[in-house]
């Protein structure tokens, strides 16, 4: 897992690390690891978490629409994405040259708009966040306020949104 998601790991009683890869096990912290293919239905139960991280994995996926709707379903309080912004992507051939090796293809392009026309608004409260920088060959260069590197989509499930 990023860095940028260290704090979250004293605030959990047990953690579950998932990748369709045994060989990335025990590289990051956790309790337990399963072997998942995250373009299958997923053999967790409903609400079975009280948060899912998922961090640079649905623009990997053959069926990313199955991946959102099972992720809704599985976690009980919130859910954290992070992917790509496609136009990111394309500063990053600009930038860098033909697209970096990611071990596996991005097979998918998103914008916020893709995750906000899947998310059941029902059930959740549905925010997304942005970073403003993009890598290059010279280090950091911060983009325009319109322009995203990075897509975060935070969800947090109606029922658990303390209200005043």
């Amino acid at each position: 897992m990023h860095e940028q998601y260290h704090y979250i790991y004293p605030l959990c009683d047990y953690i579950v690390g998932v990748d369709i890869d045994s060989d990335k096990f025990g590289k990051y912290d956790a309790d337990r690891f399963d072997q998942v293919d995250a373009n299958q239905k997923l053999s967790y139960g409903d609400n079975e978490f009280e948060v899912v991280l998922s961090e640079h994995t649905i623009e990997h996926l053959k069926n990313p629409e199955l991946f959102y709707k099972e992720i809704q379903r599985i976690a009980s309080k919130k859910i954290i994405i992070t992917t790509p912004h496609w136009i990111s992507e394309r500063f990053d051939r600009l930038f860098q040259g033909p697209e970096k090796d990611h071990g596996t293809p991005h097979l998918q392009k998103f914008n916020p708009k893709w995750f906000n026309d899947r998310t059941n608004h029902d059930e959740w409260h549905y925010q997304q966040k942005f970073t403003k920088k993009i890598p290059t060959i010279r280090g950091y260069v911060p983009l325009p306020i319109k322009i995203s590197a990075e897509i975060i989509i935070i969800l947090r499930r109606k029922q658990n949104i303390i209200t005043d």
